[in-house]
């Protein structure tokens, strides 16, 4: 669903009692049968019936079982008067699929022509939602557009989404201005499209805070004792190596029709390559410039931020799928816009009294542009008007207002203005903390956790220098348990499991940075990047005496590490020092988290620093990648994962496809977790399916024993996935090898003899893993499936 709306239109999800006469919906109660005045053009989909009413005979009942239409059934017109705002109450319950179907208020004009679509004025949506059964009050209020002539109701269920919701009982009243700003400002609290203005106290307790002037990160080249201490350092010379190498060649091009690639083609890689090469030259001629002072890297440098100052948008083409930055009609705020703008303001701070005035004034007059003014319009009109992430829970969040916020306290000269980018910022930010488990478990992964917190931490430090520490953000009592993530999510040091998108590993430069805020959470042994390794943001918060003196002291991982909450297990090897590691990870979960895969019961198993067999990660993104069309890769649906097909079934997508922790048991010894994963798997016949998850330290040896039942025979496999060499040493045993390190897999079955089927799976862009499965010969009405793994000790291949 598409929930933007304009400044004037918005939603709350509140009953609420006007005072104004109401305006006669025709068949408001769905009681009249002979004169229904509803449209029910949906196939059956939408039906008036006595099981669906809350009050009287009859209520509407819509049911949504199909993936690929939504429902489709109208009020018939009502007479309204342009510019007045409306509020359209009613109730309803969920039955199926909370949020599975909405209420709409569509304005039209004279013609009949929908006014409220999501190319003009925006959608005015109410998703049903609530407990299961009870009938909750639902308030949906809007501004009719200036062409309205009049409006319906429109009762819609959201493509791709199933589900079963009664609706009953609408009212429409005509607000007075006074009712309308009071309602304005409460729905802008409560909606998912609405940003309320911050609070005028707080925006004057905030700027009493700040310095009269704006302030970049870290010092300005000015300070030649600062920057004269780090251009002693020994990495200062390679930098400015790299800066001679880039200074008398020009920046990639990025003409239109590499923009529009992504549009006609959905490769994002060739636009976003250059586009990232452009800032990287950027910071690295910054820096050098700043390092030496002597004048010689400031044309190319300047020649670069005209480049980029010149870009048609700043918006990466992957998030502008309307192309309305690249026509310029809505600017809008990205990962790489608001990057782009904080770069940019950096180079201002450090560096702007030695900038030719033109390109100075062209450099503020394009932050404040494309980053600062679309942000600061949210604030002061509390419509998000496409900016999502203002209320989002992953890691656009953090990004994106890590960029404003910095881009804010470099340049914006009033600090008035500064301190309402800071009051909107506190609004932004519980609910990027809300993303995260109550463990602290990120399913975005590793890499998100580097990027989307590691953002969040250098925007609290910034906050921190700019208010002299009044203004903390690290106060939230999960901040440090989100921090304490990095640490525990590791199989063996530098190694964290491949489950969803964010595969990869826990990132020195964010350690660098939060051992100044937790530093209880950073490993004591792991070595802290030099001072100038990174970009201008973790220079700037890093190198200019911030830091704290660091000292290595061994620090080894405890043997296990359980995130309750998100049902993910990390289980080590905890033998001798001298003993090569060897561990898993292990997952329950839903199949609706954040960069999901559908992947309940996925592991990943390590030897040695390697992984030897499991999940496989990601893949490289594509339009595709975050479409309708998503699982319809191997690697993001459950075929590519080491998880069971039962019945010829994928697991599904979903919050119900949610795992069960059966059991755990934990002892120095031996770890064990039972997981029930039927929920996955939309197969009528299947009554039981359990996953035990074992790891033996005494043994070293780690089981995955899969049990399934069903009320009539069907199909079961169970695959093995890896990236290593395989060979098949008889009928039962394989070994999954590198050139240096192996394990032995085991294979064992009851219920039926059975076939191990080996292909290689299609990843473009990416290494593509193997996949061999375990499968049943003829379909079975009860099953288990062992494998066994064991490192195979004095390998030789």
């Amino acid at each position: 669903m598409n929930a933007s709306l304009t400044r004037a239109c918005f939603i709350i999800a509140a009953a609420y009692a006007a005072t104004a006469a109401p305006l006669a919906i025709p068949n408001a109660g769905f009681e009249e049968t002979e004169k229904p005045a509803w449209t029910l053009a949906d196939g059956g989909m939408s039906v008036i019936t006595e099981a669906a009413a809350r009050t009287g005979i009859r209520g509407l009942r819509v049911t949504d079982t199909s993936d690929k239409k939504g429902s489709n059934c109208r009020s018939a017109p009502v007479p309204i008067t342009a510019g007045k705002t409306y509020a359209l109450s009613f109730w309803g319950r969920v039955l199926e699929g909370d949020g599975a179907v909405g209420v709409y208020i569509q304005f039209a004009d004279t013609d009949r022509r929908v006014l409220t679509s999501p190319s003009r004025y925006g959608e005015i949506i109410q998703a049903i939602q609530g407990d299961k059964g009870e009938w909750h009050a639902f308030t949906l209020c809007g501004r009719a557009p200036p062409e309205s002539a009049m409006m319906w109701v429109w009762v819609h269920s959201f493509v791709a989404s199933r589900g079963i919701a009664d609706v009953d009982d609408f009212a429409l009243t005509e607000l007075s201005e006074a009712e309308a700003e009071k309602m304005r400002i409460e729905s802008l609290r409560t909606s998912r499209s609405g940003f309320p203005p911050p609070d005028p106290a707080r925006v004057a307790q905030i700027a009493a805070w700040l310095a009269p002037a704006p302030h970049g990160l870290g010092r300005p080249a000015t300070d030649r004792e600062a920057w004269d201490r780090l251009t002693a350092l020994p990495e200062a010379a390679a930098l400015l190596r790299e800066a001679e190498k880039i200074m008398n060649t020009p920046p990639p091009e990025l003409p239109d029709e590499l923009y529009l690639d992504f549009t006609n083609t959905g490769n994002r890689r060739n636009y976003e390559r250059p586009y990232g090469q452009r800032s990287q030259r950027i910071s690295t001629l910054l820096l050098a410039e700043c390092l030496e002072n002597k004048g010689r890297f400031l044309p190319a440098l300047e020649r670069d931020v005209l480049a980029v100052c010149n870009e048609r948008s700043w918006t990466m083409p992957a998030h502008d799928s309307s192309l309305s930055n690249f026509n310029g009609t809505r600017l809008t705020i990205d990962l790489g816009s608001s990057a782009r703008g904080w770069l940019l303001a950096e180079v201002d701070a450090w560096l702007g009294h030695r900038l030719t005035p033109d390109v100075r004034t062209r450099l503020r007059d394009e932050v404040r542009r494309r980053v600062l003014a679309p942000y600061l319009d949210v604030v002061r009109n509390g419509n998000i008007n496409g900016n999502w992430w203002m209320r989002c829970d992953n890691n656009w969040n953090a990004v994106c207002s890590a960029g404003v916020v910095c881009c804010a306290l470099a340049l914006l000269e009033p600090r008035e203005e500064r301190a309402l980018v800071l009051a909107a910022m506190e609004f932004s930010n519980p609910f990027f903390i809300s993303g995260f488990t109550d463990d602290g478990y990120c399913s975005e992964g590793m890499g998100y956790w580097n990027y989307g917190f590691g953002h969040y931490v250098m925007m609290g430090l910034a906050v921190r220098a700019a208010t002299g520490g009044r203004l903390d953000i690290f106060t939230d009592e999960k901040l440090p348990r989100i921090a304490a993530y990095a640490k525990g999510y590791q199989i063996q040091s530098g190694r964290s499991p491949w489950f969803a998108d964010g595969g990869g590993a826990p990132s020195p430069g964010v350690w660098a940075l939060l051992r100044q805020v937790f530093p209880e959470a950073v490993p004591t042994d792991v070595p802290m990047p030099a001072l100038l390794k990174g970009d201008h943001a973790t220079i700037g918060l890093r190198a200019f005496g911030q830091e704290p003196p660091w000292t290595a002291v061994e620090d080894r991982l405890p043997i296990r590490t359980y995130f309750q909450d998100a049902q993910v297990l990390i289980t080590r090897s905890g033998g001798a020092t001298n003993e090569v590691p060897f561990g898993a990870a292990v997952k329950g979960g839903h199949n609706a988290e954040h960069h999901n895969h559908n992947d309940l019961g996925s592991y990943v198993v390590v030897l040695d620093g390697v992984e030897m067999l499991g999940d496989p990660g990601g893949e490289t993104y594509t339009r595709r990648t975050f479409s309708r069309e998503r699982y319809v890769s191997p690697m993001l649906n459950s075929y590519g994962h080491p998880v069971p097909v039962v019945a010829g079934q994928l697991q599904v997508t979903g919050r119900r496809a949610a795992a069960r922790v059966l059991e755990t048991a934990f002892s120095d010894t031996r770890d064990r977790i039972e997981l029930d994963i039927a929920a996955a798997y939309d197969v009528p016949a299947l009554t039981a399916l359990k996953r035990n998850f074992t790891h033996d330290r005494t043994a070293r040896v780690i089981e995955i024993s899969d049990e399934v039942r069903f009320t009539t025979p069907q199909t079961f496999s169970v695959p093995l996935v890896t990236y290593r060499d395989v060979t098949r040493k008889d009928d039962t045993t394989l070994h999954f090898h590198d050139k240096k390190r192996c394990v032995e897999v085991k294979i064992a079955t009851e219920g039926g003899t059975w076939k191990l089927e080996d292909e290689q799976l299609e990843n473009p862009g990416k290494a593509s893993p193997r996949r061999l499965a375990v499968t049943f010969a003829a379909p079975v009405t009860s099953a288990r499936v062992r494998i066994t793994i064991t490192p195979v000790v004095g390998f030789k291949p």
